[in-house]
């Protein structure tokens, strides 16, 4: 099999979505929602996997795409929770006994809230929502906002699961990107993080930072291996300075190469799987007990908006700004702007982007998660499953699967696809091929 390399370099230098949705974000219209949304939850059966976006930080990171607003004033989180709280009266009004089985906060920096903010906000919520006992509950921390003090508060609130953003444990590298945080303040937090009763700590780093080589993602490794935590993140930092101002902070000179950022996933990806860490989907590794490992093996894994999932929940509600909701058919995100957020509360009219799934989405939507997710996919099984011809419905999608095929980079037999395992970092641009919206330089980040 004769494979062409000048192609197959292209394709890592592609830019695509992560498809931790689809249709991706991009795609959403504005039309408000509200309503449809409203009905959506008046239909559901299934508990609710609950989402809240706490926007605010005391510093700005400097690689950061993320939603957030930056501040010191604690008082704005005061503000922000009244809103919340109207907002949730306003989501949940007319709903029958609505119940939640998880509850995510994610950012910005959900540490950004004191602990009686955080008692204030689960007040909030559970006035309106119904908590299942077994009600899971995760969150998402920035380390330098946390003492054990902190921690041991959030266990006796009920939370059990965490993500601790670390990213890289070098010192040059955190100067660069604007996060110094000292690694054994953070092993302190994750020793009394256990103790308190959390079951499931996660880390959070990226590859391709400016200033990082290889040896300081092997000693970002090393110390993160000595944490003995159940999950670590893997992320490839996206450069996309047009749409970031701080990344212009960054010279070109100091991103590592194309060849250099696949040197660190290798040693990451090979190092971890020796020390025992399962792969999940693209960028996640686990301990084989971990509930993302056993539902991959179960083939029940899924993603969403916050990356892989165990939680086999495709509802989940979101609040606050620029949260996105998923309900049935029906996604639906609020204003991304926080001024506009609280602009749009006392109109009743916060999900005022989105869209209504259509027969084709559903369709694209299950072959795009399953490849995503298990690096495999039963194209024929999900075209009898919508009633669709294959041959015709993807006629386009099939030469291009044909020419990977030849190509060495999947198998495409019987109807069903099998991404190889030397060319998995692909998957991406593999579930590319079914997204109808896609459009090649829309400003997505490269694979690698």
């Amino acid at each position: 099999m004769q494979q062409d390399q000048s192609l197959i370099e292209s394709l890592y230098q592609r830019q695509v979505p992560r498809y931790t949705s689809y249709p991706t974000a991009l795609e959403f219209r504005n039309k408000d929602l509200s309503l449809k949304l409203h009905d959506a939850l008046r239909k559901t059966q299934s508990p609710l996997s609950l989402y809240v976006h706490i926007p605010f930080c005391r510093s700005l990171c400097y690689y950061c795409g993320c939603n957030k607003t930056i501040t010191q004033n604690t008082d704005k989180a005061d503000h922000y929770l009244q809103a919340i709280a109207t907002e949730v009266a306003q989501t949940t009004s007319g709903l029958i006994e609505p119940s939640a089985s998880h509850l995510h906060l994610g950012g910005g920096s959900p540490s950004f809230l004191s602990l009686t903010q955080h008692r204030q906000l689960l007040s909030i919520l559970q006035t309106h929502i119904q908590w299942l006992t077994d009600c899971q509950m995760s969150i998402e921390l920035d380390p330098r906002n946390c003492d054990q003090e902190y921690i041991l508060g959030l266990a006796q609130l009920g939370y059990k699961r965490l993500s601790f953003g670390v990213q890289d444990t070098s010192s040059e590298v955190q100067t660069t990107i604007n996060r110094v945080q000292c690694s054994e303040h953070i092993a302190r937090l994750i020793r009394t993080a256990y103790e308190a009763g959390f079951i499931n700590i996660n880390v959070d780093l990226i590859v391709g930072l400016p200033n990082q080589s290889l040896s300081s993602v092997a000693q970002t490794i090393q110390e993160v291996l000595s944490w003995n935590v159940e999950r670590i993140t893997v992320f490839n930092y996206a450069h996309l300075p047009h749409r970031f101002a701080a990344q212009r902070k960054f010279r070109e000179g100091q991103l590592p190469t194309s060849e250099i950022r696949q040197s660190m996933s290798k040693y990451i990806n090979q190092h971890l799987n020796s020390k025992g860490y399962v792969n999940i989907g693209m960028d996640h590794y686990a301990k084989p007990k971990d509930p993302l490992v056993k539902a991959m093996q179960k083939g029940e894994l899924q993603r969403n908006f916050q990356g892989y999932t165990a939680d086999n929940n495709s509802n989940i509600l979101g609040f606050g700004v620029s949260s996105i909701s998923t309900i049935e058919d029906v996604v639906a995100q609020n204003p991304v702007k926080l001024k506009d957020y609280y602009a749009a509360l006392p109109t009743q009219t916060l999900h005022n982007r989105g869209l209504i799934l259509s027969q084709d989405d559903r369709v694209r939507r299950q072959i795009i998660s399953e490849l995503m997710c298990n690096y495999q996919c039963d194209l024929q099984g999900i075209c009898d499953k919508f009633a669709v011809d294959m041959a015709l419905y993807f006629a386009d999608e099939l030469a291009t699967l044909v020419n990977y095929h030849h190509q060495g980079l999947l198998e495409f037999e019987h109807g069903k696809i099998r991404v190889k395992q030397v060319h998995r970092s692909l998957i991406r641009v593999i579930a590319s091929i079914f997204d109808a919206y896609y459009i090649p330089q829309k400003g997505f980040s490269k694979v690698i």
